[in-house]
């Protein structure tokens, strides 16, 4: 259940949500207004995620007890998941290539599916 919060340590755990959800709005606030914030959320973690992924599944194949027991190898066993990480971040990136206007991506025809609206212009 996602919600049970109640008992003596009720107001810290709805404390400790409240802050997590604002640090996120920031976070993505950050991500959204700078260049140098989106690289890194929308690149440069997902880059390193993956090496992080990647050695998991490495270390899991070959036996070891702590890849086997992580909870990244546990919960996340499935193409699904991975699948939509990687889709919503492609998204992010593309919407950062035409806000930015890196290289020539408005004039690709395959990229016009994106909504123009929120590109400056």
């Amino acid at each position: 259940m996602l919600f049970q919060v109640y008992g003596d340590t009720a107001v810290y755990q709805w404390i400790g949500w409240i802050v997590v959800f604002v640090c996120l709005m920031g976070v993505n606030e950050i991500a959204r207004r700078t260049k140098v914030g989106g690289v890194i959320c929308f690149i440069g973690i997902p880059a390193a995620l993956t090496v992080y992924f990647v050695v998991i599944y490495i270390a899991a194949a070959h036996g070891a007890s702590w890849a086997l027991t992580n909870p990244t190898y546990v919960h996340m066993n499935s193409w699904f998941h991975y699948a939509k990480l990687y889709a919503a971040t492609i998204g992010c990136i593309g919407f950062m290539a035409l806000k930015y206007k890196w290289g020539k991506v408005g004039e690709i025809r395959l990229v016009q599916g994106f909504p123009l609206c929120h590109c400056r212009h």
